[in-house]
């Protein structure tokens, strides 16, 4: 780890084993210093894009630079505390790994020996879910796919960094989750509006997706909806996510033709010419589902993440359109 070695230890006085993290020496200091000359970079970055948008080559909006090296620097610092990481930790044991009725894993926290700069949590033997044989990862990143809408859609708490090394398959082939010292809290009101938009998104609906973004704060009221709606179905026509036919009310989707980043690229251009602004912990999430897809399509190279979603975003989204409606487009995406 960047900021710490993890250490397989034996407790004292008994055969169990134990992994003990130690934070480096002096990551604070360090940390410290690469913080605040990024945050001198932002504030050069944006008084640039503020020249640019009094010329007319950017479209006017919020600026956000210094504001997102202000929430990583947040993050970082919490990161350094391991007593919140143990805290973290602890708050998904209780409450995720019910949810999935344990078909996931998270190690116990042995907060004895834990402070600030030591974690102490139980041992786990596995292989990086990354590096499983072709089956066992076309059989976990299901699980792996509702364990992480059901943090983002249901519980409001999202693990950030689930990456290679933090996803094991233990000997039961669990899925195992590791390392919460990066945890983003999604407010209430947007969990309804994301499960909105998994929705919209289902059925193909670029106008519902639109109002979505209004909702989540991702555009601003007085947006010009029209001419932006115009890019967005294009995009989503060429990237055939919308639907091809019509089944009753409701659109099918295809299976995708472009990876959620090749998505991402597209809307970039965009992003330059309307006035978005992305919420910091969608950014984290966005980075989650990422990471997510590049382990599954390498025990299956046709996984289509949003596939995948369908039957948890569909059991969602009953709170949304109602059980009759939601029957209906799960029968138009079947």
């Amino acid at each position: 780890a960047s900021l710490g070695q993890v250490f397989k230890l034996r407790l004292k006085g008994s055969n169990r084993h134990v992994a003990v993290k130690i934070q480096r020496p002096d990551m604070i200091r360090a940390v410290s210093l690469d913080l605040y000359l990024l945050r001198h970079y932002a504030q050069i970055v944006e008084a640039i894009k503020s020249t640019l948008m009094f010329v007319g080559v950017l479209s006017h909006r919020k600026q956000f630079d210094v504001e997102l090296i202000d929430c990583f620097a947040k993050g970082s610092y919490a990161e350094l505390d391991y007593c919140n990481e143990a805290m973290n930790q602890e708050m998904f044991i209780q409450e995720l790994v019910p949810r999935l009725n344990n078909r996931i894993r998270v190690p116990e926290v042995y907060r004895k020996f834990t402070s600030r700069k030591v974690l102490t949590t139980e041992w786990i033997d596995g292989e990086q879910l990354a590096k499983s044989s072709p089956d066992i990862i076309q059989k976990l990143v299901p699980i792996g796919v509702e364990c992480f809408l059901e943090q983002l859609l249901q519980w409001g708490v999202f693990h950030c960094d689930p990456h290679a090394g933090n996803l094991l398959v233990d000997e039961q082939q669990r899925l195992v989750l590791l390392d919460f010292g990066l945890c983003a809290e999604v407010p209430r009101p947007d969990t309804k509006s994301i499960t909105d938009a998994v929705v919209h998104l289902m059925e193909g609906n670029v106008e519902g997706l639109l109002d979505d973004a209004i909702k989540l704060s991702f555009l601003p009221q007085d947006v010009d909806k029209p001419n932006l709606l115009v890019e967005l179905e294009n995009i989503f026509k060429e990237s055939r996510i919308q639907a091809l036919q019509e089944f009753g009310d409701y659109q099918a989707i295809e299976r995708r033709r472009k990876t959620f980043k090749d998505v991402s690229k597209d809307l970039n251009s965009v992003f330059y010419r309307y006035p978005f602004l992305v919420p910091d912990y969608f950014a984290l999430i966005t980075r989650a589902l990422i990471v997510l897809e590049g382990i599954a399509v390498r025990g299956d190279p046709s996984f289509d993440i949003f596939k995948a979603a369908y039957p948890y975003a569909l059991q969602y989204s009953i709170s949304t359109l109602g059980a009759k409606e939601a029957i209906a487009l799960g029968k138009a995406l079947a």
